[in-house]
Order: C-alpha cells, then sequence, then structure tokens
C-alpha cells in the first residue's frame, strides 16, 4: 500500500554508509528535512537495526559499496521481511552497470554521490509516495 502524496514527513529512514563523514552530514540533512532517521555504518549493523524496529522502517536508503555486505545484499535481505519498503541506493561510480540488476530485485532508485540535498528529498518524495 502505498502512502498519499500529503502525507506528512514523519517517516522512519535508515541511512546506511561506512562512512562516518557521510552518516553524519546526511543525517542531519534528513532531520532537517523532517524525517526521523536511524543510521547504521554497515549492512551488518542496519539489517539487525532493521529487524529490532519491528519493520516500522519506511525507506532504507544505502551505500552500494560497503564492507562485509553490499547495499544490493542488504536490499535483497531486507526485501525478504518487508518486501514493500522502497530502497534508494546511492553510489560514487558515476557508470553503474548495475541498473538491469536492481530493478530486477526492487530497486527503483539510485543516486550518484555527492548529490545535494535536493536531489536527496526529491529522490525520497518519489520513492516514499509513488
Amino acid at each position: 500500500m502505498k502512502k498519499k502524496k500529503n502525507t506528512k514527513k514523519n517517516d522512519l529512514i535508515l541511512f546506511v554508509d561506512d562512512d562516518e563523514i557521510i552518516l553524519d552530514v546526511c543525517e542531519r540533512m534528513l532531520k532537517r528535512m523532517g524525517y526521523r532517521v536511524v543510521i547504521a555504518e554497515n549492512g551488518k549493523d542496519a539489517l539487525n537495526k532493521f529487524k529490532s524496529s519491528n519493520k516500522t522502517i519506511d525507506l532504507l536508503i544505502t551505500d552500494i559499496s560497503m564492507p562485509y555486505m553490499t547495499g544490493i545484499e542488504l536490499a535483497q535481505k531486507i526485501f525478504k521481511l518487508k518486501p514493500d519498503i522502497p530502497v534508494i541506493l546511492f553510489t560514487g561510480y558515476k557508470d553503474v552497470l548495475i541498473s538491469e540488476k536492481i530493478k530486477h530485485i526492487g530497486i527503483h532508485e539510485i543516486l550518484t554521490k555527492p548529490f545535494t540535498q535536493k536531489e536527496l528529498e526529491d529522490c525520497i518524495i518519489r520513492s516514499l509516495y509513488r
């Protein structure tokens, strides 16, 4: 079930990146936009936080390249727990050759780093309220 476009920004976002600076900057950015945020430094940590949240997380935003578990692997594991969760992947690589693979598993949005707050917010809105 999709949310209405005029829903208040009270959504809970799980944001995952292995770079501490990106975690800090994006957490503050998301909070300024009005979202509640849970951060994780890797896929294993993110999966544990997702499981302990009783599936109340509304959106997963994750880096593709991380140690231990990629963002794609994380998304696949979370889809098994909550198949309808929207997922945004982001990457520092300009020529992502995985677009067909991610569409096949249910991911519709990819952001390329660096991204602006406006680009992030537009992507979130498209993901949550489509």
